[in-house]
């Protein structure tokens, strides 16, 4: 077992090198457009001042268990998973309190999606002119630049 993880680490080291450039560079311009994008369309409001504050009250009174958030403005029987407060107040610890800290960890996040995509490419083709479209035609969508600059929960699903 240990084998085969050596031998696959020494495959994606090899495949960094080679791609580190370009997959560097789709990083970050996936990144700066997310960011631009967001600071466009940025707002604080319902469901986004509900889960601050739920979170907020969570680090006040330090009762990290999570079970259920409270309902949604979509509707009293709807909640969101733990995993999602989980991040959220990961993103409040690192961001110390800043409103917009759980935007900031999602955009940041959905910016390895055109990476891992990249490698997931780079695996069936050598074209390196198809790889780079195929993830550029990803990282301008504007469905994606959408859903990945807002906290909201589903936004997590392009990255996984």
């Amino acid at each position: 077992m240990f084998d085969d993880f050596q031998k696959d680490w020494q495959s994606f080291k090899l495949w960094w090198h080679k791609n580190r450039t370009s997959v560097l560079t789709i990083f970050i311009v996936t990144l700066l457009i997310k960011i631009i994008y967001w600071l466009d369309h940025q707002y604080f409001t319902q469901d986004h001042v509900r889960d601050y504050l739920f979170i907020n009250n969570i680090i006040q009174n330090k009762h990290f268990l999570i079970k259920l958030g409270p309902s949604t403005s979509v509707s009293n029987n709807f909640s969101l998973p733990p995993l999602y407060y989980y991040l959220y107040l990961f993103a409040q610890l690192i961001g110390k309190g800043y409103f917009y800290s759980m935007d900031l960890l999602i955009i940041f996040a959905e910016s390895f999606t055109p990476i891992i995509l990249f490698y997931l490419l780079s695996k069936l083709t050598s074209k390196r002119l198809i790889i780079v479209t195929l993830c550029g035609l990803y990282a301008f969508s504007p469905h994606v630049i959408i859903y990945s600059t807002s906290a909201w929960n589903p936004n997590l699903i392009p990255l996984f």
